[in-house]
């Protein structure tokens, strides 16, 4: 690998615990939920990563360190060669715990600054959809808790008076959690 002497770096907050992030660079269906269908990781030294993007290009490295759940390093590149040839550049992602959320740094070195500079739009649209990936999986059970729980709400009686009353979350409440009331209910 020639010098790397250019650096990318990019830092995002994820609102999910860093052992949860972290599983995204440990488990091969969790890294292809990020990065698209037939992409693979294997997280020990020297463990093959395979990136598949929806349009067929393909990105290819190797793992060179892991640190469980606050490191891993490895080697980026596409297997075309163009712009940058397999193995030729380096990603290394760091967690760190921040208030229940975690704080991931990117960094990515490269030997030139103009394909640092065409990787730059590319890593930010990359993890913020990996921010979305870790928060669907994290919050995948929040619309199964929110249609259990009861919240209040206005039904109009059949004597046309306002009543409150209980009901399930999901038939009526506004996103300020005040009961929702009908066109009709408001005109009387």
């Amino acid at each position: 690998m020639s010098a790397l002497a250019h650096r990318l770096d990019r830092t995002i907050v994820i609102n999910a615990p860093r052992e949860a992030v972290f599983r995204y660079f440990t488990d091969s269906s969790r890294w292809a939920n990020w990065w698209g269908a037939g992409s693979t990781i294997d997280s020990r030294p020297g463990g093959r990563i395979c990136i598949k993007y929806p349009e067929g290009t393909e990105v290819s490295g190797e793992v060179i360190e892991v640190h469980p759940p606050e490191r891993i390093v490895f080697t980026y590149g596409y297997v075309s060669g163009n712009p940058i040839p397999a193995g030729s550049s380096r990603v290394t992602i760091q967690l760190a715990a921040e208030r229940g959320a975690t704080r991931l740094t990117l960094t990515h070195e490269l030997s030139d600054a103009a394909i640092r500079d065409q990787h730059i739009q590319g890593w930010r649209y990359q993890l913020s959809l990996f921010s979305n990936v870790v928060a669907d999986e994290i919050n995948a059970g929040a619309a199964a808790a929110c249609g259990t729980a009861r919240v209040r709400c206005w039904r109009t009686s059949p004597s046309s008076d306002l009543t409150e009353t209980s009901a399930p979350a999901k038939q009526t409440s506004s996103s300020s959690g005040r009961p929702v009331r009908s066109r009709r209910q408001r005109a009387s």
